[in-house]
């Protein structure tokens, strides 16, 4: 079952899947960086899609840092191929968890939601420049 496409339950599911499997998180995270550099125009817009669901799944499981690592690249990514990357970033929120994780972290959802205020963005960018 695509995980975009699936009700809250399903997703949850997948998520808790996730989050059994060592070694996974590294996969999943791994698969988001890839689609980073795969993102280099408008036109490649729904790739954001794709990055964001597996973020969704790893759910900050792992390693907290990670995700923000890897949002702040899918974000400033999204910019430079003229891509406004906050309404992906917001409908993400829609498919992702919104508790605290096991880990500490706020919930992906929130941090998606808000991601355009975090420091690991603008660290991220000031990066770039």
């Amino acid at each position: 079952m695509q995980y975009t496409a699936s009700d809250p339950e399903g997703r949850a599911n997948i998520r808790a899947w996730s989050a059994k499997c060592d070694g996974l998180g590294g996969l999943i995270r791994g698969y988001a960086s890839h689609i980073v550099k795969k993102i280099l125009n408008p036109q490649h817009a729904s790739l954001l899609t794709l990055a964001l669901a597996a973020v969704s799944i790893e759910n900050c499981v792992f390693d907290h840092r990670d995700t923000l690592t890897i949002l702040a690249d899918l974000y400033v990514g999204a910019e430079a191929a003229e891509i406004d990357p906050k309404p992906w970033f917001e409908r993400a929120s829609e498919l992702s968890a919104d508790a605290p994780t096991s880990t500490g972290c706020n919930s992906l959802a929130q941090i998606l939601r808000e991601f355009q205020t975090y420091a690991a963005l603008d660290e991220r960018r000031r990066r770039e420049s």
